[in-house]
């Protein structure tokens, strides 16, 4: 029972975060174009892998590390789905 309200607390601060990213998603809905402050308020970090060749296909990882709720990997394309 000891590590019960250090995990209250942490699932706490992880709800406030996400209210904190919704009221950023909320102000910038309906947005036309992207621009560097918009990048700046949603995303902390950005990290862009070296370029491979999978299954004779260009593949290039990142990571993105969002302001507000951290690391949140990305959707995987389907088979058919085309990708850039």
């Amino acid at each position: 029972m000891s590590g019960l309200p250090g995990l209250t607390a942490a699932e706490q601060e992880s709800s406030v975060n996400v209210e904190r990213f919704l009221d950023l998603v909320r102000k910038y809905t309906g947005i036309r174009e992207l621009k560097s402050e918009l990048i700046r308020e949603f995303v902390e970090k950005s990290m862009v892998f070296r370029a491979e060749r999978i299954d004779g296909r260009r593949v290039q990882r990142i990571r993105i590390t969002w302001n507000c709720i951290g690391k949140c990997p990305p959707p995987m394309p389907q088979k058919d789905e085309k990708t850039a």
